[in-house]
């Protein structure tokens, strides 16, 4: 499979693999930025993003103006990863895509949460990059969801007159999280209250009675999303 931008498709005839049958395919075309397209990679927009007094978190769910959020390009990639398990189950898969669709698969297919955005925002990826992802465990067994990634990167891939294939291979297993009352509890304490409920006590005279407006602590506190 292959974006259907020029530089996309380009890199894909390149590579001249024999018997290989590329379908291209709009869902992984690059994250439409909005006014910001044209910066070369993500941490320039979330620094613009800063300046605006927000966290590089929130890049993640807001829109570039006119644009894409990271949350609007996973939900697409969602719908080719259901097309995908419906046309090719069994099959080995290419996808020859870009920086932005590479960080919302990670996303996807690793299940990074909210508390992981940051380090994935900040991850620069270098051309030519390969995310090898497999189902296949121990004893040959398949599980439904990958359960291991390698990332292989050139060296030097910026230096046109090399013509070998030298790479550095790193593999890692993917470990997925799951939380309990605690957990959840301690990300929610991480993140300052704008209100704290527990000392909201709001009192009002109206037409000679008092009324006292009292909000439960605890329960309804409003955080900072």
């Amino acid at each position: 499979y292959c974006s259907e931008y020029i530089r996309a498709m380009e890199t894909a005839a390149c590579m001249r693999m024999e018997h290989a049958s590329f379908v291209t395919d709009l869902l992984l075309r690059e994250m439409d930025s909005g006014y910001l397209k044209g910066l070369p990679n993500p941490s320039q927009e979330i620094r613009h993003f800063e300046k605006m007094n927000y966290e590089k978190a929130r890049f993640w769910v807001r829109k570039g103006g006119g644009g894409e959020s990271y949350a609007d390009l996973c939900m697409r990639l969602r719908v080719f990863l259901h097309n995908l398990s419906e046309n090719a189950t069994g099959l080995k898969v290419l996808i020859v895509c870009h920086g932005h669709v590479i960080r919302a698969f990670r996303a996807l297919l690793e299940d990074v949460q909210s508390d992981g955005y940051d380090e994935l925002l900040a991850w620069q990826i270098p051309n030519c990059h390969v995310c090898w992802y497999t189902r296949r465990g121990l004893q040959g067994r398949v599980h439904s969801k990958p359960t291991k990634v390698i990332q292989i990167d050139m060296v030097d891939p910026e230096n046109a007159e090399r013509l070998d294939t030298s790479s550095v291979s790193v593999e890692r297993k993917i470990r997925r999280r799951q939380l309990d009352s605690d957990d959840l509890l301690a990300r929610a304490q991480a993140v300052p209250q704008l209100l704290n409920t527990s000392d909201c006590v709001r009192e009002e005279r109206v037409d000679g009675l008092q009324d006292a407006v009292t909000l439960q602590p605890n329960v309804s506190g409003m955080s900072k999303l």
